[in-house]
Parts: C-alpha cells; structure tokens; sequence
C-alpha cells in the first residue's frame, strides 16, 4: 500500500498485533487503535479470521485518518474534497482486493494530469512510471465507508500515550481512555506511525517491538 506516497511496508511495520503469542492461544478478541487505513484494514482481517475486532480512532467525524474528505456547501452545490493522501497506490494481495473494488465503484484510477511541480522552473512534469494510483470514486471517504462496513468502530476516543491507555492484566490486555476502562482483550493492535505506536506500547512490557519503533 502507499498512501499519499508512503511505502506500503512503512505503513505494514507500524502496525503491529501484540500478546497473540503470549497469551498461549489463539485470540478471540482484540482492540485495533487507529482508524486509518490500516487499522480499518487490520479489524477487516481479524474479522475475516473470526476474531472479534473493536477499532478506537480519535476522528470526532470520521475514522479513516489520513483518507480522509470533506463537503463544502457552496452557492452552486456541494463540493466534496480530499484534504490528506491525494492518492494510494497498492501491490500484492491488497491489489486485488483494490481491483475488486473497482469493479464495484468504489476506487477509480487517476491517470491523467498527475505529476510534480517544479517550484523553481514553474515545470510541471506528469508521471511517467507507469504505477496506477487510486482515489475514492467520489471522495477518499468511499474507501473508508468499504472499509468500515460490518465493523465495530468507536470514534472520538484517545487512547492515552503515557503507559495507562494499553495495560497487560491478568493475561489479557486493558484499554483505557480518560481514566475509564473501554474494555478488555485477548490482543492489541496498534495501527499508528512510529512514534505514536511506540509511546503507545510503553505499558506492554514489549521492549523490543519498541526498541525497532525507535529505528
């Protein structure tokens, strides 16, 4: 996956699945923290596996994080608009799972009229790269909407970063926010960028899954 131009094994590294292996069994429950792509793709796998996926995202509108669009209501109409990733790119298995959701409407190509901007020419310089890019057939929203069908999402939740948000207790693992217990779970995934994945972890006791979050 890229999104917005990120490599898809950057994305992949900062989400990690903790305690399956320590908890000596295979988990039945677990609590993905972040909505993003990511994330959202991660329940969707759980699930898929028959393991009962619960996603905490801070978006107060939308999960969805860096897909994320927005509706002006204007004189003429409403206007829908990107304001994050412009665009993902995908290989492997998700890129199946991408053409699939062309054939249902929900991405479309961007294949024209897409390049850089040389600031100091004023050269712009379409791709040539022969990569295809996609974009929500309306809006990035499309994606997240697929993306979010059949899951439980709970919105507007900040999972402290100082060590209380993710506790191991008795075997499985608490989710706190704001001094309240959201539940608890047989495993946690943590679907955030490096720095908050590592900050996130620090009641884990998983010293080296941090240790390579600093890398």
């Amino acid at each position: 996956v890229r999104e917005g131009g990120k490599t898809g094994k950057l994305l992949y590294a900062r989400m990690m699945v903790i305690a399956a292996s320590l908890a000596g069994a295979a988990p039945r429950s677990c609590a993905v923290i972040g909505g993003g792509i990511s994330g959202l793709s991660c329940a969707q796998r759980l699930q898929a596996l028959g393991i009962d996926a619960t996603v905490f995202d801070t978006g107060k509108k939308a999960p969805g994080g860096r897909a994320s669009s927005r509706t002006l209501a204007l004189p003429n109409g409403r206007f829908t608009y990107d304001h994050a990733a412009q665009f993902f790119t995908a290989t492997g298995e998700f890129a199946e799972v991408v053409r699939d959701w062309e054939a249902e409407g929900v991405v479309r190509k961007w294949d024209r009229g897409l390049g850089v901007l040389d600031a100091a020419s004023g050269v712009f310089r379409e791709y040539d790269d022969n990569v295809p890019r996609w974009i929500g057939t309306r809006g990035m929203f499309d994606v997240v909407e697929k993306l979010t069908s059949g899951l439980r999402v709970r919105q507007d939740i900040w999972i402290s970063p100082d060590g209380t948000g993710v506790q191991r207790v008795d075997g499985r693992w608490k989710v706190s926010a704001s001094g309240k217990t959201l539940g608890i779970f047989d495993s946690v995934a943590i679907a955030h960028n490096g720095k908050c994945a590592e900050r996130l972890s620090g009641g884990t006791g998983a010293k080296e899954v941090r240790r390579l979050l600093r890398a």
